[in-house]
């Protein structure tokens, strides 16, 4: 995964593209899908599940499922500690200690 500077005007700042994180592992998998929490930990998609990944790159951990790739994920639930996630053929829910980011709300 590649990471980049936001300019304030929102669009990229392409010269400080530098690698944020390698999520790919032994086992099978790729990186996809990908939410931040609260603290600015990135869950994803990649190699035996779903790696969390602290702001500053490292691999924290990963939640196993055994599914070789996942496709997507959100937060939920009414804290926000709810992380959903799918593959080709499931979907999973797993209870996590860091609330994410919750959708934007729009003002009427």
């Amino acid at each position: 995964m590649r990471a980049f500077d936001v300019l304030p005007n929102g669009t990229l700042a392409l010269a400080t593209s530098r690698i944020f994180s390698h999520n790919l592992g032994e086992r099978p998998g790729i990186p996809d899908g990908m939410k931040v929490d609260i603290e600015g930990n990135v869950y994803v998609g990649g190699s035996g599940g779903v790696w969390i990944i602290d702001p500053s790159g490292k691999h924290l951990g990963t939640i196993d499922t055994g599914a070789p790739l996942h496709t997507n994920m959100c937060f939920g639930g009414g804290d926000w500690k709810t992380l959903f996630f799918t593959s080709w053929d499931r979907l999973w829910s797993v209870k996590i200690n860091v609330p994410g980011i919750p959708v934007p709300t729009p003002k009427p």
